[in-house]
């Protein structure tokens, strides 16, 4: 049985190319962990030791600066490891971050007389910031369920450093070519927009149509470059209010932010304006009409309507 970490979800969006989808079966580790006794719970737990657990990286680290770590943490593992253990796991595939938990479903497997998985890992996908890796909790993700042009935009707001790593993990592009790319515009020959609108449609091809990336890459152009705002995202009035909002409770609403203190930095960084002027208060309230132009960052920019 192949186990599948979230950490391939990318990967699972292909599946009608590289996956039988009949032959996917959906399992939740409830099911052989809640009827777990409390002797059985200390007899899986005896068989893993505190030495072996604090090893793994993060654990070490905060160790070392003297951060504590919940119990429940430490348990963590082991009970991941124990999803190996009662699927009798052939392959375990998962991210880099995940390689000592992985291990941890080997040892498992062993102690209960089972053959050890394989273990596959894949590199960490960095989120839209290229500070952490993507993460739908940090809010900074590309949704495969959401509209291409939407992704197009959200591709196109990375900087130029993570623009490699996406070529690399995600258009499976070479060392040389990607080294290529780079001596063409450090030479003048290429500029790092036309490359990076190259990324963003062959990644929109890869995981929404051929048609949908075109179409989004000609908006792109339209709204960023001609400064077209009828190819603005749209949002309806009647969805935001007539009454005057607060700015960073606008910002919310059109999902450029989750939390007041991200929000109040985007326009404490000058990157809000309203109707092409920058907004620096952020405790500003906003009165809202209809063909109002709201940007937001580098390539979020709504149309009321």
């Amino acid at each position: 049985m192949l186990k599948l970490c979230h950490t391939v979800l990318l990967i699972l969006n292909r599946s009608e190319k590289i996956l039988d989808k009949s032959k996917i079966e959906v399992r939740y580790n409830s099911e052989w962990l809640s009827p777990i006794s409390s002797k059985e719970w200390i007899s899986l737990c005896a068989k893993f030791t505190l030495a072996r657990l604090i090893e793994r990286e993060d654990f070490a680290q905060r160790l070392a600066h003297h951060q504590s770590i919940g119990f429940h943490e430490l348990l963590y593992p082991i009970l991941q490891g124990y999803d190996s253990v009662a699927l009798h796991a052939d392959v375990e595939l998962g991210g880099t971050d995940q390689t000592f938990n992985l291990l941890v479903g080997r040892f498992l497997q062993e102690q209960f007389g089972q053959a050890p998985q394989v273990v596959m890992t894949v590199p960490l996908l960095e989120g839209l910031q290229g500070t952490h890796k993507m993460s739908k909790s940090l809010g900074n993700y590309v949704g495969l369920a959401e509209p291409a042009d939407q992704a197009f935009g959200k591709l196109m707001s990375i900087n130029d450093r993570l623009m490699w790593d996406y070529y690399e993990i995600l258009l499976r592009t070479s060392d040389v070519e990607i080294s290529r790319f780079q001596q063409q515009i450090a030479q003048g020959a290429a500029h790092p927009m036309e490359l990076k609108l190259d990324m963003a449609q062959q990644i929109v091809t890869e995981f929404w149509s051929e048609n949908e990336a075109a179409q989004a890459r000609e908006q792109f152009i339209k709204l960023f470059r001609q400064h077209d705002y009828e190819y603005a995202q749209h949002v309806a009035l009647a969805d935001l209010g007539t009454e005057p909002i607060w700015v960073i409770d606008l910002l919310k609403k059109l999902q450029v932010c989750t939390s007041s203190s991200d929000g109040r930095r985007l326009v404490e960084g000058g990157a809000v304006y309203i109707n092409g002027t920058k907004l620096s208060d952020p405790s500003e309230k906003i009165v809202l009409a209809c063909d109002m132009i709201i940007k937001a960052g580098k390539h979020k920019i709504f149309r009321i309507v």
